[in-house]
């Protein structure tokens, strides 16, 4: 279905601009946890907000080592092998691609985990700080990075790299290993990991986002309707009666009561707007989860049924650039969490313009 000449050149522009995608990525995450962590960490958000960016960034850097490889593998096959490594650079591929397959699981669990406990902020304000607090959400947080390393160190295990003849390059050098029983654990593992647990992330989120947004909309509606009675309050009755005895005193009520008016309405409008940056920032990430997410999970779903959708088979070339289109969609959703708080999160924002000063 794919050429070669035409996956080669899929591959080096995959190279460029995923390149320079987790570059840019990698700078602003350092920007985010330097952010949070300055504002200091003292609530589950600002905790959950640095461990998402930190493995998001752990995560590009490791796809930035994977794109390197790449550029190694086109040079030996640009050249014919004449120019080559005594390392073959395609096993360090398949290394640091299992590896990406591994550490991205941690920032799947870590998104899952802030959009339940901003839904539980919202629906359960009076029981959050005792549901989440500090040691538990970091308890939590760090099992996330213990539970992706554990479930996915068989497959790892059954792999290598140890000295063999390399017919290309007529000389002996490292190359990968792969024990036939690795496609057996990998299938397993990869059903739990890569397809339950990414579409049961998807699910709490989408479940979370929908939650939040009623809870919102019923207490702003709830809190309008409180000031919409306090704004007829000043005029009640009571203000009626001093109008027949007393003109100054109901001059100045009624000063007082428009002053107490605008107070009030002024509290309802920072509120209202306090409540849907909250709702926005959490949809506009969600959005971005489940969009860059949607390529994995067909991906991994069409290779479940078709077998020969994978690396050695006959669609091997459709498969590498399904992984590439995956890696690309993955890094552009890790990367541009920096714009959505900038955009969304006022402490982040101001923090951010000191740094600039």
């Amino acid at each position: 279905l794919i050429s070669q000449s035409l996956l080669h050149f899929f591959i080096e522009s995959f190279t460029v601009v995923c390149g320079l995608i987790s570059l840019l990525g990698c700078v602003g995450k350092v920007l985010i946890m330097k952010a949070f962590i300055s504002l200091g960490l003292k609530d589950v958000f600002t905790i959950s907000f640095v461990f998402v960016a930190g493995s998001d960034l752990v995560y590009l850097l490791v796809v930035l080592g994977h794109i390197a490889c790449l550029a190694l593998i086109m040079i030996e096959r640009n050249n014919g092998y004449r120019i080559w490594f005594a390392t073959d650079p395609f096993c360090v591929h398949v290394f640091i691609s299992n590896l990406e397959v591994l550490l991205y699981l941690i920032p799947i669990l870590n998104t899952t985990f802030l959009a339940v406990v901003r839904c539980a902020c919202v629906t359960m304000p009076l029981h959050f700080r005792n549901m989440f607090t500090r040691v538990r959400s970091l308890c939590i947080l760090v099992s996330f990075c213990l539970l992706a390393f554990v479930t996915y160190l068989p497959v790892v295990a059954y792999m290598k790299i140890e000295m063999a003849f390399d017919e290309r390059v007529n000389s002996s050098r490292l190359l990968l290993w792969i024990s036939p029983k690795r496609d057996e654990v990998k299938v397993i593992l990869w059903i739990i990991r890569d397809v339950a647990i990414t579409l049961a992330s998807q699910v709490i989120i989408i479940t979370c986002v929908i939650i939040m947004a009623r809870s919102l909309r019923t207490t702003l509606k709830f809190r309008q309707e409180a000031t919409g009675a306090s704004r007829t309050y000043p005029n009640s009755p009571c203000d009626t009666t001093k109008r027949s005895s007393h003109r100054e005193d109901t001059h100045t009520t009624g000063a007082r009561g428009q002053k107490l008016k605008s107070s009030a309405v002024k509290r309802a409008r920072v509120f209202s707007q306090s409540e849907l940056s909250i709702v926005r920032q959490v949809v506009v990430i969600s959005t971005v989860y489940i969009v860059c997410n949607t390529p994995k999970i067909l991906t991994e779903v069409t290779a479940l049924f078709v077998p020969d959708l994978t690396l050695g088979k006959a669609y091997e070339n459709m498969y590498t650039a399904l992984l590439g289109l995956v890696i690309y969609c993955q890094s552009f959703g890790s990367s541009i969490n920096f714009l959505i708080y900038y955009r969304y999160n006022t402490k982040f924002r101001q923090r951010c313009r000191l740094f600039r000063k």
